[in-house]
């Protein structure tokens, strides 16, 4: 059975993930041959590292392309981040959220996506 789009993107804190971030992935799924999950949080919340929420992703969802950027990571990464240097604060403008998460899948990841999963507006 084909599915509707090629590659879905999925993103969010995920600190912790739960049964709507599990919704919302699954619809992902369901329509997508490829889905791709990006999850940063600047502040970090307590307990929710980068390193345990890319552990949670991974097990959650084990055949997504997984992307957890940090300042360091991004940094190391050597890719041309024009103004995205640094993971962006939670509070900026949602403009500045969704250029970041394009930079992400274009620069660092190397894709493109067709459809965006999200329970937000």
């Amino acid at each position: 059975m084909s599915k509707r789009f090629r590659r879905g993107l999925v993103v969010g804190k995920f600190a912790p993930p739960h049964r709507g971030h599990e919704l919302v992935i699954r619809c992902a799924y369901d329509a997508c041959e490829e889905v791709v999950i990006i999850s940063y949080c600047k502040p970090e919340f307590a307990g929710c590292d980068p390193e345990r929420r890319a552990r949670w992703l991974t097990t959650l969802c084990p055949t997504a392309r997984i992307l957890v950027p940090t300042d360091a990571r991004l940094a190391s990464a050597h890719v041309d981040g024009g103004c995205f240097r640094e993971v962006p604060p939670n509070d900026v403008d949602e403009t500045i959220h969704r250029r970041f998460c394009g930079f992400l899948c274009r620069a660092v990841l190397g894709v493109t996506v067709d459809a965006v999963f999200t329970s937000e507006a």
